[in-house]
């Protein structure tokens, strides 16, 4: 799974670029902050996508530039870039929750609204088990007292992931609810495309 391949595509799926434009669309829209992307990684990563088909590119020369390549995705890259968003947006091993939001930009018009709420679902189901696990580990280092020889910061932490999970699952659920309104219809692929 390569999250670079995943915004590289996702982007050029929407449109074609040029890899300095790629990279100043990620810095404007704060993508280098969630995956640590820099310029090398995007055309060392346009590059490898070249050799595997899954992106072309064309020499387009502007009035006051020199030509640049100016990339777009291929059918096989449309192909690619839909496995690794399913298998993100789907994976019940402990991913990075950046990863997953990550992934859940590209939904628009990639994932149908069944596609999509069951991912919701799916994740939901995925905080609610490592909640359950983590539940049972706390209790049986209470019941052993180890709980006294975690140091305040130890403390801090936890309850401060206590916190993020429920500030998830929240927005979650409201994500949920609102892709069952009709005003959002438009967001998601039709069911036969």
């Amino acid at each position: 799974m390569s999250k670079i391949d995943l915004v590289v595509l996702g982007f050029l799926k929407r449109k074609p670029m040029h890899g300095y434009e790629m990279a100043g669309f990620f810095e404007k829209r704060g993508i280098d902050m969630w995956i640590k992307i820099k310029t090398p990684s995007i055309y060392k990563a346009l590059n490898r996508l070249k050799e595997k088909e899954l992106v072309s590119y064309k020499f387009l020369q502007s009035e006051n530039s020199p030509s640049r390549k100016v990339y777009s995705i291929t059918k096989s890259g449309e192909e690619y870039f839909n496995e690794l968003l399913h298998s993100i947006l789907i994976d019940d091993k402990i991913i990075s929750p950046f990863d997953f939001w990550n992934a859940l930009r590209f939904a628009q018009d990639n994932l149908t609204k069944n596609q999509f709420i069951t991912i919701i679902n799916t994740r939901l189901e995925i905080i609610a088990k490592k909640e359950q696990e983590l539940m049972a580990k706390h209790n049986k280092a209470e019941l052993d007292g180890k709980l006294n020889s975690i140091p305040f910061y130890g403390k801090t932490v936890m309850e401060s992931f206590v916190e993020i999970k429920k500030i998830t699952k929240d927005a979650l659920i409201k994500i949920k609810e609102e892709a069952a309104l009709p005003e959002n219809e438009n967001v998601f692929k039709k069911e036969n495309e």
